[in-house]
């Protein structure tokens, strides 16, 4: 090997070299950028949650399973099936909040990490 191709490779390595640390100061900038872009979320992600979790109140859902039961009721529906359907509608509801429970609770763990 002569001395010309030993510059030519060693040009190479640099050259290769600063491709990489300009890729990596490039990749450092774009985790920064996403980064402070998460922690802005953080505020209006737990005031939905919090909005998410009075929607859900367990008062309202009492008043919301006695009005479902009234109006079937109303509506003719015999006592066994009105009972029936009401008992399901309770399961969802108190589904529905248990999810939204446990989304509010990670989401906030996550936040004060």
């Amino acid at each position: 090997m002569n001395e010309e191709e030993v510059k030519k490779i060693i040009e190479t390595v640099s050259s290769e070299e600063e491709e990489e640390k300009n890729d990596v100061e490039e990749l450092r900038s774009v985790l920064q950028a996403v980064s402070e872009f998460l922690g802005g979320l953080a505020k209006p992600l737990e005031e939905i949650m919090e909005t998410l979790l009075k929607t859900v109140d367990g008062s309202k859902i009492g008043a919301e399973v006695a009005e479902f039961y009234k109006r079937l009721k109303e509506a003719g529906v015999p006592e066994e099936q009105a009972l029936e359907m009401t008992k399901e509608f309770f399961e969802k509801r108190t589904k529905i909040l248990d999810i939204v429970s446990s989304l509010g609770d990670f989401i906030k763990r996550e936040i004060s990490d």
